[in-house]
């Protein structure tokens, strides 16, 4: 699990009702600053032209509800 994981979760669980175009932006900021990166973000629409390899697909086993959000957890506090 990357150092930055606990952050992205948190930015995604925050803001209910938040337009999903600016909890990516928040992402993207932050990733940004882990990586200490300076280059450009690049343009809504743009298309990558890196090469394809292998990416994940939504049929991935882990893709969904890999790691249990806060919400999901909160009726499993009386228990512990």
């Amino acid at each position: 699990m990357s150092p930055s994981t606990p952050s992205i979760a948190t930015l995604v669980e925050a803001p209910v009702g938040q337009a999903p175009v600016r909890t990516f932006d928040e992402i993207d900021a932050l990733i940004r600053s882990c990586v200490g990166t300076s280059s450009a973000r690049p343009a809504l629409g743009a298309v990558s032209v890196g090469p394809i390899g292998d990416r994940a697909h939504l049929t991935e086993p882990w893709f969904c509800c890999s790691e249990p959000t806060e919400a999901q957890l909160a009726p499993l506090e009386p228990l512990v």
